[in-house]
């Protein structure tokens, strides 16, 4: 089989290879996995206290941002997030939901934010905040605390510390309910754990009657489309991978061998050669050796420069310099001296009229 025929069933090869990796990874794995892998738990930082309502017997379902389509058919939600984007038409759909008897536990900054700035259009701004009952006191260290002026309620509870900050706070919002937690990093899943913090979300999640099925939201912002890209698509970019490391395997190697093979009747003719001159030096035949190249030159200048043909060594010798960039010195030498005995001499006699004969046009 020749070299051309193997690359191209090795390339044939590395494409069906690459086609069976992209149907294998579509073969479907059940498994159960008891721990959440480590890449959900850096998506969602409120993961240990969406793991402790399941645990209470709730079923949540996680989402990364609260969406007008997710809202239809929920009974209860929690949003565990500071920052929201300003989308009315969302917001709007919250408040119409909750209107419709949605219930709703949400973590706030101290200054409301959007979606409470659509929520309190509902309210008297200058009612202030007007709980009905005042439930604690709460452990409170540093945490951003719930401002009355900036978050009114008509009528429901507040959940205080010891100093009197509101850390929650729960009433009603139409037909719904509404929660409100202050600092959802509290919350988060290094402190969801320690019992201040969880004692005040489940009081909270308790009054609002959050319970049974509950949308956890732990974002805002979009999945980005290299995230999508890997989620979906991850079939097609490890086979599109394979496909182009097989491209450049190809389109890298040469077809056949780095040189091509030397002919073994023109080596044979080369080492006949060397070897008689080796024997005719050994002989003291050196003479025929040089007489043989100089006959070479002086054919090629009655061929190229029949001029010069009638001159003698010491006229030719110019032109011939001047010619091939040797010096006068060194043409007359190689066209009258005797052949040296000394090797090195003696090849370098031979080099320059081998250096002649290509100036005047024939083959060095």
């Amino acid at each position: 089989m020749s070299e051309r025929a193997r690359n191209a069933l090795m390339l044939l090869a590395l494409v069906a290879a690459a086609c069976a990796a992209f149907f294998l990874l579509f073969e479907k794995s059940d498994r159960e996995v008891e721990h959440p892998p480590i890449v959900e738990a850096r998506r969602n930082p409120h993961l240990a206290l969406v793991r402790l309502m399941e645990a209470r017997g709730m079923q949540v379902t996680s989402a990364q941002a609260l969406t007008s389509p997710l809202l239809a058919g929920q009974r209860a939600v929690v949003w565990m997030t500071k920052e929201r984007l300003d989308l009315g038409t969302r917001n709007d759909a919250v408040a119409d939901w909750l209107r419709a008897g949605g219930r709703l536990v949400v973590s706030v900054g101290p200054e409301g934010g959007p979606l409470i700035d659509a929520l309190r259009q509902d309210f008297d701004p200058e009612s202030g905040f007007a709980p009905a009952q005042l439930l604690g006191p709460y452990p409170h260290d540093d945490e951003d605390t719930l401002d009355g002026r900036e978050i009114p309620l008509l009528t429901g509870w507040a959940l205080a510390c010891e100093t009197g900050d509101i850390l929650a706070a729960v009433g009603p919002y139409g037909a719904g309910t509404l929660g409100l937690l202050a600092d959802p990093w509290r919350f988060d899943s290094e402190n969801a754990l320690t019992r201040e913090s969880v004692e005040l979300y489940w009081d909270t999640l308790r009054l609002a009657g959050i319970g049974g099925d509950v949308l956890f939201v732990y974002g805002e912002s979009t999945t980005g489309w290299a995230t999508l890209l890997w989620r979906h698509g991850k079939p097609l970019l490890l086979s599109s991978l394979v496909l182009l490391l097989t491209w450049l395997v190809h389109v890298s190697r040469r077809f056949g061998p780095l040189l091509p093979a030397r002919d073994r009747e023109r080596r044979s003719l080369m080492e006949h050669v060397a070897a008689t001159g080796s024997l005719l030096w050994r002989q003291g035949a050196r003479d025929l050796l040089l007489d043989a190249v100089r006959d070479g030159v002086r054919h090629r200048i009655a061929v190229s420069r029949a001029d010069w043909s009638l001159l003698g060594d010491a006229e030719l010798a110019p032109h011939l310099a001047a010619l091939s960039e040797l010096s006068t010195p060194d043409v007359l030498a190689a066209l009258s001296d005797p052949a040296p005995p000394n090797p090195t001499a003696f090849a370098r006699q031979i080099t320059h009229l081998q250096q002649l004969r290509a100036a005047l046009g024939g083959s060095a």
